[in-house]
């Protein structure tokens, strides 16, 4: 590993776990407002965020 590669693994690990953070929130949000609007349990609400992503070919933070 160069010396360039050794200092920037480290920005780029930290731009990947914010982004996986984010995605977490965004997809928590959705299944919050679908818990709520449809009053369905969590684990459902989830599974339809997930569905819909797949079916969109679309990862569940797009």
């Amino acid at each position: 590993m160069s010396l360039t590669e050794a200092a920037t693994a480290p920005v780029l690990r930290h731009a990947e776990l914010a982004k996986a953070i984010d995605r977490r929130d965004v997809t928590g949000r959705a299944q919050e407002i679908l818990t709520r609007r449809r009053g369905i349990p969590a684990d459902e609400a989830f599974g339809l965020v997930r569905r819909a992503s797949r079916d969109l070919d679309a990862t569940l933070a797009e």
